[in-house]
């Protein structure tokens, strides 16, 4: 999970080569699947699933404050210095998608074994059905980046596995990313981070449908 988090920020080609280590482990280590998934739930949020946080805890009562909500959604510490405050918007952006890009890395390792239930491929497929369904995650800036991620990973071999059925999936997002959801909102809201990742996305499925 650090490494993800580290390397994978900084060069994203490294997200390869541990993909390939974390699918090799996932068959040979009975348990190390579901503590893995709990693990990158509890760093990524509902980014992993997708869903949104809700207002309340498992228990029912409400979040003590914003803190504690956002550190439900993954945020962590500044740095990794638990004296600092949580980490901006932006380093959280590039952390998360660092863990989702070896997620989706996974997805795509031919495993010599039975594959454990929340790394088979039709979790892909899965994971964009829902994130297409969650609006409350569409509206943020993470929502787009996390996307162009999963295309980029996956979004090839996504098509010559399902073809026209994923075709239509990138249809209706490409049609949420030029018409928007309604309302006046957009995938990504309207942050500059936000609309420079909604690019990237529309890019990635031009990239896709072309090869």
């Amino acid at each position: 999970m650090l490494q993800a988090e580290t390397e994978v920020t900084a060069e994203k080609r490294s997200a390869g080569p541990l993909a390939e280590v974390t699918a090799n482990l996932l068959i040979r280590l009975p348990t190390f699947a579901d503590i893995l998934f709990a693990k990158l739930v509890q760093r990524a949020g509902g980014w992993a699933v997708p869903c949104v946080v809700p207002r309340t805890d498992v228990d029912g009562r409400p979040w003590k404050d914003e803190d504690e909500r956002l550190k439900a959604m993954g945020y962590r510490k500044s740095g990794g210095d638990e004296a600092a405050g949580l980490e901006s918007t932006g380093e959280y952006v590039a952390r998360v998608s660092g863990l989702m890009r070896v997620y989706f890395g996974v997805l795509k390792v031919p495993m010599g074994g039975p594959v454990p239930g929340m790394f088979r491929v039709p979790k892909y497929w899965i994971w964009f059905s829902r994130m297409l369904g969650e609006r409350g995650l569409l509206e943020t800036a993470v929502a787009p980046q996390i996307m162009y991620v999963g295309l980029e990973e996956f979004g090839l071999e996504a098509k010559h596995l399902w073809g026209q059925q994923w075709v239509k999936v990138l249809r209706l997002l490409h049609e949420g990313l030029s018409e928007g959801l309604g309302d006046g909102s957009v995938i990504g809201g309207q942050s500059a981070e936000g609309r420079a990742a909604k690019v990237r996305v529309e890019l990635e499925i031009e990239r896709i449908m072309g090869g």
